[in-house]
C-alpha cells in the first residue's frame, strides 16, 4: 500500500484523555508503516484555538522546517486572527446552511474543526505518514474520541485559501473604511453631538455643577 501523508484531527470527549493520550503518544515508536512527524494538542476557549503541548520529530532532519511551518502556518489560521474570520464564520454558514457544507468540500478540516470542536474541548492534530492507518486508530480507540484524516496538500491548499480570504477581507474593509471617512455623517454627528451635551448637562445638574 502505498503511503498517505494525513493530518489525523483527533477531538476528546473527556479533555483528561486527551493529555494522557498526548503524553502516550510522544513515547509512540514510529516505524515505517507508521511515521509521526509532529503533533499538537489544542484547545478552544472562548472561540480561541491555543497550543497547550506539542511534539516535533521533524527538526530532527534537514529541512524539518517545512513541516513546522505546515502546523505552524494551520495553527496561525485556526487560532490567529484568519481563524477567527473564516473558522468562526464558517461555522455559522455551515450551521445553518447544508448546502454550503457540500460548496465547501467534505474533506476540509477547517470545516471539521469549525463544526467540531466546541468551547472547552481539546484535540490532537498528528502529521503523520501511513501504510496502515489502523494502528493509530488503535492507539486512539482506547478513548473516547471522534476523528478524521485529512490528506496534507490538500490542508496546504486550505490554509493558502483561508489567508488569501483574509487578506481580501481586509482589503475591503479597508476600502469600505476609506469610503466612509469621505462620506457625509453630518446630519448623525450633529444628532450625536447634542445627544452627548444633554448627558454631559444632566451630569452636571446630578453632581450640583450648575449654578
Amino acid at each position: 500500500m502505498k503511503a498517505q501523508q494525513n493530518i489525523l484531527v483527533t477531538i476528546f470527549d473527556v479533555s483528561t484523555e486527551a493529555y494522557k493520550a498526548f503524553t502516550e503518544l510522544k513515547a509512540y515508536k514510529s516505524n515505517a508503516e507508521t511515521l509521526i512527524a509532529q503533533a499538537l494538542l489544542i484547545k478552544k476557549e472562548n472561540s480561541v484555538i491555543t497550543t497547550v503541548d506539542s511534539l516535533d520529530q521533524g527538526e530532527q532532519i534537514s529541512g524539518g522546517a517545512v513541516m513546522g511551518g505546515l502546523f505552524g502556518a494551520l495553527l496561525g489560521v485556526l487560532g490567529g486572527p484568519a481563524g477567527l474570520l473564516i473558522g468562526g464564520s464558517l461555522g455559522m454558514v455551515l450551521g445553518s446552511d447544508v448546502g454550503a457544507v457540500a460548496s465547501f468540500g467534505q474533506s476540509s478540516l477547517l470545516e471539521y474543526v469549525a463544526q467540531n470542536l466546541k468551547d472547552g474541548e481539546v484535540a490532537i492534530l498528528t502529521l503523520v505518514q501511513e501504510q496502515n492507518e489502523q494502528p493509530l486508530n488503535d492507539f486512539f480507540a482506547q478513548y473516547n474520541t471522534h476523528s478524521q484524516r485529512f490528506d496534507v496538500a490538500h490542508v496546504q491548499s486550505e490554509i493558502i485559501a483561508a489567508k488569501e480570504a483574509h487578506d481580501q477581507s481586509v482589503k475591503h474593509l479597508q476600502q469600505v473604511w476609506r469610503e466612509q471617512r469621505k462620506a457625509d455623517h453630518s446630519s448623525k454627528l450633529d444628532a450625536f453631538r447634542d445627544e452627548m451635551n444633554q448627558k454631559f448637562h444632566q451630569l452636571g445638574e446630578k453632581l450640583n455643577l450648575h449654578k
